[in-house]
């Protein structure tokens, strides 16, 4: 089986400009952190959210994702989500040909709807992110097999900078981290002359 990643275009219903899977990122959106998950079954590494467009949705774009925010602090120096991830290979097609045969008066068919959950054969991902300063940032993963069977799961935590320079900005700097001001301690601080 090929593993595939879901890069917009690629994946029926995969929107444009999609969001990655529960991530943070710096300040000034450069240095990313976010969770991709692998159950060996599906053949595609979930590093996004699947839904559909706003032109296959009968009532608009759509996340078709079991996801929850569960806690935050104002400052978003602590946030916490859970993700239901599917066991087996997600019905990709499903949510797709079924919205699309629906008129705006009809419900939207969700992934509940598609039977996938009947068995509970997923897995409840639990994502926390914790800042230690605003420069430092920490991220807990913990899985739960909801399933009554064991089955495979990888948890790919995935740091990245962000792509800029295809924009024809330029790209971050390598000093640009190291430029940041530290406070100066009586050890530390330099001798003005």
């Amino acid at each position: 089986m090929e593993l595939l990643h879901a890069r917009p275009g690629k994946v029926p219903g995969l929107p444009l400009g999609r969001g990655r899977d529960p991530g943070i990122c710096d300040d000034r959106q450069r240095l990313c952190l976010a969770l991709a998950l692998r159950n060996g079954a599906d053949p595609i590494l979930k590093e996004r959210m699947f839904g559909l467009a706003n032109s296959q949705g009968n009532h608009g774009e759509d996340d078709k994702e079991h996801w929850f925010y569960l806690d935050s602090t104002p400052t978003h120096s602590y946030l916490k989500c859970q993700y239901k991830y599917l066991q087996g290979a997600y019905p990709y097609e499903d949510p797709v040909s079924t919205n699309a045969r629906r008129g705006k008066q009809d419900m939207e068919y969700e992934l509940l709807d598609t039977g996938i959950f009947d068995e509970d054969r997923y897995f409840d991902v639990i994502v926390e992110y914790a800042k230690a300063a605003a420069d430092d940032i920490l991220m807990q993963v913990t899985a739960y097999n909801r399933g009554p069977d064991p089955a495979t799961l990888h948890l790919l935590p995935t740091l990245w900078f962000r792509n800029t320079w295809s924009w024809g900005r330029p790209g971050p700097q390598a000093n640009d981290y190291s430029r940041r001001r530290r406070p100066a301690t009586s050890r530390g601080a330099r001798n003005p002359r």
